[in-house]
């Protein structure tokens, strides 16, 4: 589309026109997948919620206790009925993942290490 509306009309594709190609599908492709993912369960929303609450904008992740995660992150009943129980599953799995780390330092924690995918 780019060529077609340029001046002078060329007969060859850019690659800078190929990457835009290549963006705009890989951006398709991804909206697709996830408009078809189903739900996550409780579980995978508190790990979500968790980490998210621990990288913060990345400059400066901060650990989270279930305390902390219990008031922010456990919004609805079914992520509070998951309990510390769930919360020390979630950071542990979470942690297996390579997203973060666990420390037990009087109370367990859990502090982001990196981004998750979708993530900035």
């Amino acid at each position: 589309m780019h060529n077609l509306n340029a001046a002078t009309r060329e007969l060859r594709v850019t690659a800078q026109t190929m990457q835009i190609a290549i963006d705009i599908v890989d951006t398709i492709t991804t909206e697709m997948r996830l408009f078809h993912q189903a739900d996550d369960d409780a579980s995978t929303l508190l790990m979500r919620r968790v980490h998210q609450l621990s990288w913060g904008d990345g400059a400066s992740p901060r650990a989270v206790g279930w305390q902390y995660a219990k008031k922010e992150a456990a919004t609805t009943n079914a992520l509070r009925e998951l309990g510390a129980k769930g919360f020390h599953i979630a950071i542990a799995d979470l942690a297996e993942l390579g997203f973060g780390t666990v420390s037990q330092n009087g109370t367990t924690t859990y502090k982001a290490e990196r981004a998750m995918p979708g993530q900035t």
